[in-house]
């Protein structure tokens, strides 16, 4: 048997991709045309999806903020695969901005971080 009758008998199975874009929206469909705008998002698509192959995961160039871990348990039984899309870079941050600063006394800024009480968290470290 040839090549290209070995190759022409394998099955072809097409690959199951979800999109994530800055510029998405998570009411979107999570196709290239219309990304879904978080990781939780594509996450639950592929849940609600009724494929059983690897699912692949493209996140556009940008920063993501991430208001929670985005955790995969033993439900999560698909294989997912989540890659940068192009060349650029990628950011998964978990990290708050914290802005409105103010000169408080003796050289010292100080802002309020109300995303702390939002997210049960004390931060430890400025960067």
């Amino acid at each position: 048997m040839g090549l290209a009758a070995l190759l022409m008998s394998q099955p072809i199975v097409a690959q199951e991709a979800f999109y994530v874009s800055t510029n998405g929206c998570d009411t979107n469909k999570g196709t290239k045309a219309s990304p879904v705008k978080s990781l939780h998002k594509a996450k639950e698509l592929i849940k609600a999806s009724t494929g059983k192959d690897t699912a692949y995961v493209y996140v556009e160039a940008g920063t993501y903020t991430m208001g929670s871990p985005l955790v995969f348990d033993t439900e999560d039984t698909r294989p997912t695969v989540i890659k940068g899309a192009g060349m650029d870079q990628t950011i998964l941050s978990g990290g708050v901005e914290v802005t409105g600063w103010k000169p408080w006394e003796n050289g010292i800024w100080r802002a309020k971080v109300p995303q702390a009480d939002q997210y049960g968290f004390t931060f430890e470290q400025l960067r």
